[in-house]
């Protein structure tokens, strides 16, 4: 189903949100975890994926986040989306 769905994202959006919302699927495994398995996080796990999607936002931008949000979100990007969430889980 991944694979799928990122295929066709990738005929409508741009490489930059493909890489984002890829680099997504560690937190949504995360988020996940929470519900289906009953984990908690700890104060460093939020720590460090927030420095980490800080730091994955700023070299894709360029370092101009306000740029990442100049192109839109297209169809691809809620295939991609999509995918990310079956490859979590």
């Amino acid at each position: 189903m991944y694979q799928s769905l990122a295929y066709f994202a990738a005929a409508t959006t741009t490489a930059t949100n493909i890489a984002l919302i890829i680099s997504l699927v560690p937190l949504i495994s995360l988020i996940l975890s929470i519900p289906i398995l009953g984990q908690r996080i700890s104060r460093l796990t939020l720590i460090g994926t927030l420095i980490s999607f800080t730091g994955l936002v700023l070299m894709l931008s360029w370092g101009n986040p306000a740029q990442l949000f100049s192109h839109g979100i297209n169809q691809g990007d809620s295939f991609l989306l999509m995918a990310a969430v079956s490859y979590a889980l």
